[in-house]
């Protein structure tokens, strides 16, 4: 049967519907053709006679659908920041979700790559124009790197979603967040006002569950053998396989010690990645505190880790972890409490500096402890998928974010 152009332009439309729907409920590694033609009640040679694959499925949904709606909103988010507008346009979430999705799966997946850098490098450009009128006009500040500049406002978005994969946001963070970026960028008092806030307390963690038995030497083993091959090919890309394949072991050495591949992970988190982000974050806490202040020494530490080489898997680990989370409920119950964890550490460490007015006594502690958790993460996604040729000089950039912090800014 013939149908009509109309129609024939409406199943195109509900297609690339049903999969930004699917890629915000699954990821892209997961989503299939079956499910979405059944979202939208068709055959699935409705999708391949349309389209040759999942990549030109995607590229014709960021085209047609995310360039459109988002790409705009950005861009007029991006001018009205830059013009000194206090009230930003909002974004449309569930679309940067799919953008944030996409950019998380082109990790190990080079197709996406250019879909996903070609939408970014687009929105980078037109913040750029934007941002050199400003500079022009004595509204931006003068004095910071300016790919760091662009970076800053996206990482924080991009970063507040892939936390929220996990976890959902506290109250009353993002005002507060944005803000700052504001007194960092652009040209104002450094102690301009933060949004209010109400006060809570912080829920406090679930303690970590352990290993319901040690591992012995071919646990170790498997588990090293599995940082390596998660840290590589992600979660979905990997197989059991191959993990036992590089260590010599048959994967009945794998299943003698774990139920599968979210078990393998979940040991992986409890004995590695979890341990190292606490020692990481203990660290990181004691710079703080040693000088009783958020000063340049402990600032200097942070971007050190941002931008550390040898830290590359560690952070390409924290990626994985929160995306299979979602999709395996054994991974879940680890990596949730464990930024519970972080997040309550940082909150108790930050509000005891706003008490002893080391910081302005009108931050809320919880919304730059969530920023501290979030923006890692983008910075070391967008690093990977949207890498500039120059390292970002981000000491440029925090130095201004600490001084807008501190009760008597420099």
């Amino acid at each position: 049967m013939k149908i009509t152009k109309e129609r024939s332009a409406q199943i195109r439309l509900d297609l690339l519907n049903s999969t930004a729907a699917e890629i915000r409920r699954v990821g892209f590694a997961s989503i299939t053709m079956a499910q979405i033609a059944a979202n939208c009640d068709v055959a699935v040679s409705t999708i391949t006679n349309r389209f040759r694959d999942k990549f030109e499925l995607i590229d014709a949904l960021v085209a047609e659908r995310i360039e459109p709606g988002l790409g705009l909103q950005l861009d007029k988010q991006s001018q009205a920041f830059w013009s000194g507008d206090p009230d930003l346009p909002i974004v449309d979430f569930e679309a940067m979700g799919v953008i944030a999705e996409l950019a998380l799966a082109a990790i190990h997946t080079p197709e996406l790559r250019p879909i996903v850098a070609n939408f970014l490098t687009t929105r980078s450009n037109a913040a750029a124009a934007f941002r050199d009128e400003a500079m022009s006009n004595g509204r931006a500040r003068h004095g910071l790197d300016p790919k760091g500049q662009l970076q800053f406002q996206l990482a924080t978005v991009i970063g507040h979603y892939i936390a929220t994969l996990t976890a959902p946001e506290p109250p009353q963070v993002l005002d507060q967040i944005f803000t700052l970026i504001r007194l960092t960028l652009l040209d104002v008092p450094l102690d301009a006002p933060l949004p209010s806030y109400t006060p809570r307390k912080f829920p406090q963690p679930d303690e970590l569950p352990g290993l319901e038995k040690p591992l012995d030497e071919v646990g170790r083993t498997l588990v090293e053998s599995a940082r390596a091959t998660f840290s590589a090919y992600g979660y979905e890309g990997s197989n059991l396989q191959e993990i036992a394949r590089i260590t010599g072991y048959t994967t009945g050495s794998i299943y003698a010690r774990f139920d599968g591949k979210a078990d393998l992970m979940r040991a992986l988190i409890l004995e590695s990645l979890g341990p190292n982000s606490l020692t990481s974050f203990g660290a990181w806490r004691d710079l703080i505190d040693s000088p009783g202040r958020l000063d340049e020494s402990s600032l200097g530490a942070y971007v050190d880790r941002l931008n550390a080489d040898t830290l590359a898997e560690e952070r390409a680990l924290r990626l994985v972890a929160r995306t299979a989370a979602r999709r395996e409920p054994t991974i879940a119950e680890i990596v949730r409490p464990l930024q519970d964890l972080h997040m309550a550490l940082l909150t108790d460490v930050l509000s005891a500096q706003v008490t002893s007015g080391i910081l302005r006594s009108d931050l809320n502690p919880e919304a730059l402890a969530w920023w501290c958790v979030s923006f890692p993460a983008a910075i070391a996604l967008l690093s990977d998928v949207f890498p500039t040729p120059d390292r970002i000089d981000w000491m440029s950039i925090f130095s201004v974010t600490t001084r807008a912090l501190l009760s008597q800014p420099k």
